[in-house]
């Protein structure tokens, strides 16, 4: 995903040569959602129960259509997830660094205590728990509120886009379809200026990358120092704080301190 074609002069001529990695790095968005339904696409779920329903879920702008009101039915030995099941469960890892045996049993279906799965927990989607973390506490820092609800992935878009709109940053990475090409996934664009950003002279060490952020991908507006901080891959070696839009950085320092959206 990361190699590019270049033009090179050999013995005179002009020739197309494809340089850089041939496979997608660990933290791209691409190889995380592979790696999470390498998992799913092997969890069994086993029990004494003959029959399970799977709960009813809601709907956030389409983005699940789904309505899962059907008996699944279960013949108390052991069965794959249905697709419907991992597709709820996926929505769930995107942003999770892992979920518990549990969690997933309580999320799937009405009876998990009758039911138990083949995984302790389920790794979940790396790069989306770093850039969810990140849009989370841009917008703890913008509302001074720490309450918010983020428990849940439909919570956790719920929010976001409402506050996102608010501080007019562009919504649509807070989703990812890996159906559609890079150069058409504004979360894929943000992931990759983070990932292949090598920092610059400025105190901070990221300022020209807040400037592509703000002006370029249209990604973090007001917040881009935030989603800076990010561990998506390589990260900048600035010794710098987070700046922060005014707003924030006005109530930071009333404060007396300063908080980075994301920790190393």
């Amino acid at each position: 995903m990361e190699s590019h074609e270049i033009t090179v002069v050999i013995e005179g001529s002009k020739k197309t040569k494809l340089t850089g990695p041939r496979v997608a790095p660990r933290s791209s968005p691409y190889f995380q959602e592979n790696k999470v339904w390498q998992v799913l696409n092997n969890v069994k779920v086993r029990g004494s129960a003959k029959s399970t329903k799977a709960k009813k879920q809601k709907s956030i702008n389409g983005m699940y259509p789904y309505e899962p009101e059907i008996v699944l039915e279960y013949d108390g030995d052991e069965r794959e997830l249905y697709q419907e099941e991992k597709e709820l469960l996926a929505r769930e890892l995107f942003i999770k660094q892992k979920m518990k045996k549990t969690d997933v049993l309580k999320l799937l279906f009405s009876n998990p205590t009758d039911l138990d799965l083949n995984y302790k927990e389920i790794a979940g989607d790396e790069t989306g728990y770093a850039l969810f973390k990140a849009f989370q506490d841009i917008v703890k820092a913008a509302t001074d509120n720490e309450s918010l609800n983020f428990s849940t992935y439909d919570n956790t878009i719920k929010v976001l886009n409402e506050e996102f709109q608010k501080l007019g940053i562009n919504t649509d990475i807070l989703h990812f379809n890996s159906n559609n090409g890079p150069d058409q996934e504004p979360y894929y664009k943000l992931w990759h200026l983070l990932y292949s950003y090598e920092g610059d002279k400025s105190p901070s060490g990221n300022e020209n990358l807040y400037k592509i952020l703000e002006k370029e991908a249209e990604s973090i507006a007001n917040e881009s120092s935030a989603a800076a901080k990010t561990s998506v891959g390589k990260r900048p070696a600035g010794k710098g704080k987070p700046r922060g839009s005014k707003k924030v950085r006005a109530k930071r320092k009333k404060q007396g301190k300063s908080k980075e959206a994301v920790r190393r």
